[in-house]
């Protein structure tokens, strides 16, 4: 693998940097320092370190942090001939590592209820119904600027920029709801009626993977999918 310009310079900062294993190899593979040696965007990056653990807005506002410590120190090495890190208090506490504590796999930490496992992973998808398809794109992609994913005879999706989570938009009579990403779709059901909501559409298989649809004590509907396994 071709090391990318500058990078050898990047890795021995990237070294010196008190950055959480985490938020060091969010910027490795932002640089192209991985295993592949390919640049990720951003939503890549975010969804292999960082999704069901910060919202995307504070991973982006973090990682640029992380980014600029890394490259003060590139400049520090290049002036002073060493890669001597800059002032790490200048750096999120989020993305700072303790040095002085056990070293080994960290993870965001995630206030839970005790005894309680999350079954909503991650926002699936924000859905529209519109009247005309073509009228909608004209609006969100030709007037908005989001870029088109994919279109049918009755859907389109479409891609925010900023953010991983897809907008469909959808003609006729699209399931209402929020879709809600879940590990195992029975025991996300199951913890839905114990937690006090109500089934609406048993667990079925979907173009997606499967789904169900519930509803919860408010009377809101949510979409629950389960993606098909990966072969």
């Amino acid at each position: 693998m071709s090391m990318p310009p500058g990078g050898e310079a990047i890795g021995r900062a990237l070294d010196a940097a008190d950055l959480t294993p985490a938020w060091r190899q969010a910027v490795r593979d932002r640089f192209g320092l991985g295993a592949d040696g390919r640049a990720m965007p951003l939503t890549e990056v975010y969804a292999r370190h960082f999704v069901g653990a910060l919202t995307f807005e504070a991973f982006r506002d973090g990682l640029r942090a992380a980014e600029s410590h890394v490259l003060r120190t590139v400049v520090a090495e290049v002036a002073d001939g060493r890669p001597e890190p800059p002032d790490r208090t200048l750096l999120p506490s989020a993305c700072r590592e303790d040095r002085t504590a056990p070293q080994g796999p960290v993870e965001a930490p995630l206030p839970r209820v005790p005894g309680v496992e999350p079954v909503l992973r991650a926002v699936d998808s924000v859905r529209l119904r519109v009247d005309d398809l073509d009228e909608a794109l004209a609006f969100y992609r030709d007037g908005l600027g989001l870029r088109l994913l994919s279109r049918g005879e009755s859907a389109a999706t479409l891609r925010l920029p900023d953010g991983p989570t897809p907008m469909v938009l959808e003609t006729g009579q699209p399931t209402p709801g929020m879709r809600l990403r879940v590990g195992n779709l029975e025991r996300a059901v199951d913890a839905v009626v114990r937690a006090g909501g109500v089934v609406l559409t048993a667990p079925a298989d979907d173009p997606a993977g499967r789904r169900a649809v519930v509803r919860d004590p408010s009377g809101n509907p949510l979409v629950l999918v389960e993606a098909p396994a990966r072969r």
